[in-house]
């Protein structure tokens, strides 16, 4: 009897109306069962300390939850259960999804790499032969691993220039990779340099990421860089950098989502794992980072505005994300310290959505649930050619600090490849196959005489369903053609075409008064097959200089 009374006041089950017979009751069962606990645990032949810990631990819960309160012993008991259920539903989403994974066919081996990306390998490697190495491994799934801290090696990455030993005020980021038929690195990168005042650049790291997977491409470019901006990148101001290949996933396997094509899918989820490469880069190497891309125009003094745009924010309000520009992911400013956390969030879903996209999710997780847009902007989108195979871009900002006129071209029409030739003096350098390919600059020739030419002899012949040129330039109206006409010369359907084939040409039509000739706009009937040669002829003498701006051949097979 006397036992059953002590274990229901241990339970504080006592349940008698007087309360001071009731504190006295429970108390003296506590004191009661302590010594019985205490007395039990060292008289136990049990040699294990860890046992008589686990007791002494179990004992003294007990008296701390007999002190509670009753209704807040409910609250605790309802969360604990509610805490054990979430577990249990995790424990069973993750066991599902790994018996899932167990479930593939083929054996694989995880093998963790330096950016906390954890890549599964077949055990049978495979050879695939590359143009600067031989890998034995293939993707077959790609997945971020939590426990793994993401970091990359930095001076591996570094192709030239070298790392200051001080922190700048801003890291400019420019990821690039070859398009087919036009570049636009460099006048970027001029337009960059000459904005940054001699004494500014000191401040400023401008960082050249080449992220194409082909080494000879890369190697190109990067010595062809360095030769051009020498000075630049011995002097820390400029950094070259390309990350290892193998840092990228199959992108043929990835799930398909807004409706985009695999080929997009592909295209958006490599530019994101580029751009976290690059913040992983560039996470100590400044106190801002900014986002570029490889086909913009930068306004003057843009750093003075920038510096001054920053110094502006109230103190007390803490930001994001700033933007200079209107446009995409260009003009995009954050926090040096706020890096490392983006790369991992744009690597944790890089194939769910475009990184503009997901910097705005984060931007609202960061508690910035407005744009901070500065007017105007300070860079302007250049480039239509994008590095997404078939896609042009003609976004232009509006605000742009620096308003230009429309110098861009009409069609940008990749063109039949041809050789081009000209008998009229070239202008300040700027080449005659600067109207024919897809760039936006266009040829320039001093004053043309009667009998003066610009031909185009294709290498193969072509069949033409229109033909569109287009003279005179907005700063310069008045350098047009004023009296020319169009001629072809027609070949057999060989395989080669050779310059002879334009000696036998034969009138197609004139030119306008503007000083363009378009054959649909002028109603002439089209195709012509197997041309192998297109000139055009001065029929009188100019005084005006001359600006040929784009020519564009449309084929059909």
């Amino acid at each position: 009897m006397e036992q059953s009374e002590l274990s229901s006041n241990v339970n504080c089950g006592n349940k008698k109306k007087n309360k001071d017979g009731r504190k006295q009751n429970v108390h003296q069962s506590i004191q009661h069962n302590a010594n019985t606990r205490i007395k039990k645990i060292y008289s136990d032949p049990c040699s294990s300390c860890f046992t008589q810990t686990g007791r002494c631990i179990s004992y003294a819960c007990d008296m701390a939850w007999c002190r509670v309160r009753r209704p807040l012993r409910k609250q605790i008991l309802y969360t604990g259960i509610l805490l054990v259920t979430t577990s249990v539903v995790v424990q069973l989403l993750n066991s599902s999804s790994v018996s899932f994974h167990d479930s593939l066919k083929s054996i694989k081996k995880e093998k963790s790499l330096g950016l906390g990306i954890t890549r599964v390998w077949n055990r049978k490697t495979t050879l695939e032969s590359n143009d600067h190495r031989t890998r034995q491994s293939s993707f077959d799934r790609f997945q971020i691993n939590p426990s793994v801290p993401m970091r990359i090696n930095q001076q591996g990455a570094l192709l030239f220039g070298h790392f200051r030993n001080y922190t700048s005020y801003l890291t400019i980021g420019i990821p690039s990779v070859h398009r087919d038929g036009v570049d636009y690195l460099e006048d970027t990168l001029n337009s960059l340099v000459k904005s940054t005042q001699v004494k500014e650049r000191k401040e400023v790291i401008i960082l050249i990421f080449l992220a194409d997977q082909h080494h000879d491409v890369v190697t190109n470019r990067a010595k062809k860089l360095y030769d051009s901006y020498k000075e630049h990148v011995d002097s820390g101001f400029i950094q070259i950098a390309h990350p290892d290949h193998q840092y990228y996933p199959d992108f043929s396997k990835l799930d398909r989502n807004f409706n985009d094509s695999a080929t997009r899918v592909a295209w958006r989820s490599k530019q994101n794992i580029d751009y976290a490469y690059m913040f992983l880069y560039s996470k100590n190497l400044s106190q801002y980072y900014m986002q570029l891309e490889d086909d913009v125009l930068t306004a003057k003094s843009y750093l003075s505005q920038v510096k001054r745009f920053v110094k502006s924010r109230p103190p007390k309000i803490k930001w994001f994300c700033i933007q200079f520009s209107h446009l995409g992911f260009i003009g995009k400013m954050f926090q040096a310290a706020d890096l490392q956390s983006i790369g991992e969030f744009l690597l944790m879903f890089y194939s769910e959505q475009p990184g503009d996209l997901l910097i705005n999710y984060m931007k609202r997780i960061k508690t910035q649930f407005k744009d901070i847009l500065m007017k105007p902007s300070l860079f302007q989108h250049r480039g239509v050619i994008s590095s997404l195979k078939d896609k042009k871009q003609f976004l232009v900002d509006k605000s742009f600090r620096d308003r230009t006129g429309n110098d861009r071209k009409k069609f940008y029409q990749k063109n039949p490849p041809a050789d081009i030739f000209t008998s009229i003096e070239v202008y300040d350098n700027l080449k005659p196959e600067f109207a024919y390919d897809l760039s936006n600059k266009y040829f320039w020739g001093l004053s043309p005489n009667l009998g003066d030419y610009y031909r185009i002899s294709f290498h193969k012949p072509v069949n033409i369903s229109r033909v569109y040129v287009h003279s005179g330039y907005p700063k310069n109206p008045k350098d047009i053609l004023y009296n020319a006409a169009l001629k072809i010369s027609r070949v057999n359907n060989s395989s080669h075409v050779t310059q002879e084939a334009c000696d036998n040409r034969e009138m197609f039509g004139t030119f306008t008064r503007t000083g363009d000739f378009d054959t649909k706009a002028q109603n002439i009937t089209m195709p012509i097959y197997n041309v192998g040669c297109i000139s055009i002829e001065l029929t009188k003498a100019q005084k005006e200089w001359l600006i040929i701006r784009e020519i564009s051949i449309f084929t059909v097979t």
